[in-house]
């Protein structure tokens, strides 16, 4: 039997990755059981109670989970960036998808890294997105033998869009963490509408981000058509994908930059910053320096020219690799 270890993940792009995997367990019939955050726990009732558990996001907790499951499972997936606490009797991989952790320098994030560095021998396996990130585990020490670089997302193809050329709306799907950029964006994108008021920008920031949130509702009042979402359903995502014109993407840095591949698949010009893990899933429209807000205006300003323009993916989903490995 296959083990997930979920017990980290709740929200964001590793949620979306979670639920695909899932998914595509269960479509294939192969045996696996789930180890959840409890908040998380009555998404999946599909699956059979025999088959999941769910615990606090607690250090404690999951090293008692092993302690008693050690012997259970011929192969581990840990699918939140760290290894089992203990030296376990099946093959691990350890799928690794918050860069933040490694750039982070703040007393949390070092601590984590640390953790990570302790046990990092306990997984046999490295699952990560992109050959950046595959560098940056690297320097806590995983070898690059262990290293598996396996992308993988949810593929569709689209039936209708319902793009209107009156107001021109940007996206940008993502969570509110300061990596993510939103305050240079916000600034400049005020600056644009001075420029040009026949625009919007639609963001999905959680209400956790008070500031951020706090920031768009004084635009809102300036009359800066910011319209933030929140955490929505595939549903509602994908209204607000088949109605924009352009994917915006300041950020920093990304572990793989998921909504870069969803812009792909919906067929919208990317603006991006010219960062490395944005070149290696596609090549955007328009590049900016994300450190720059009077270089993300200019991209703004600049972008009308590149609408019904299509941004080319350039990664392969890789989620049949990963579940070849583990069963």
């Amino acid at each position: 039997m296959i083990l997930i270890d979920a017990t980290y993940i709740n929200v964001g792009g590793g949620k979306v990755l979670l639920d695909l995997l899932i998914q595509e367990i269960i479509k294939k019939n192969i045996k696996a059981f789930f180890l959840l955050d409890f908040r998380i726990s009555k998404n999946y009732p599909f699956i059979d109670d025999l088959n999941k558990t769910s615990i606090k996001p607690s250090i404690i907790e999951r090293h008692l989970f092993y302690l008693k499951n050690k012997d259970r499972f011929k192969t581990v997936l840990c699918f939140a960036n760290i290894p089992p606490t203990l030296n376990l009797n099946s093959k691990v991989y350890t799928f690794f998808q918050n860069v933040d952790l490694l750039k982070n320098i703040s007393y949390k994030s070092l601590l984590k890294k640390y953790f990570i560095r302790l046990f990092v021998n306990n997984s046999d396996g490295w699952i990560v997105q992109t050959e950046t990130v595959s560098k940056l585990i690297q320097k806590i020490g995983v070898k690059i033998n262990r290293i598996y670089i396996y992308p993988f997302f949810r593929e569709f193809s689209l039936s209708k869009l319902n793009r209107s050329e009156d107001t021109l709306k940007y996206i940008y799907v993502s969570s509110g963490e300061r990596h993510k950029n939103h305050e240079r964006l916000l600034t400049a994108f005020k600056k644009y509408h001075s420029i040009n008021n026949n625009v919007e920008l639609i963001l999905t920031i959680e209400k956790k981000y008070y500031s951020l949130c706090k920031k768009i509702d004084f635009l809102n009042k300036e009359g800066i058509p910011v319209k933030n979402i929140g955490i929505v359903s595939k549903e509602q995502l994908h209204k607000e994908y088949i109605n924009a014109n352009f994917a915006i993407y300041p950020s920093i840095y990304e572990s793989f930059g998921l909504g870069l591949v969803e812009a792909c698949q919906y067929n919208l010009p990317i603006i991006a910053s010219e960062k490395e893990y944005v070149k290696e899933i596609t090549e955007p429209s328009l590049f900016f320096n994300p450190d720059s807000e009077k270089s993300i205006l200019n991209a703004l300003i600049k972008s009308k020219k590149s609408l019904g323009c299509n941004s080319n993916l350039k990664v392969d989903n890789s989620i049949n690799k990963i579940i070849k490995l583990l069963s």
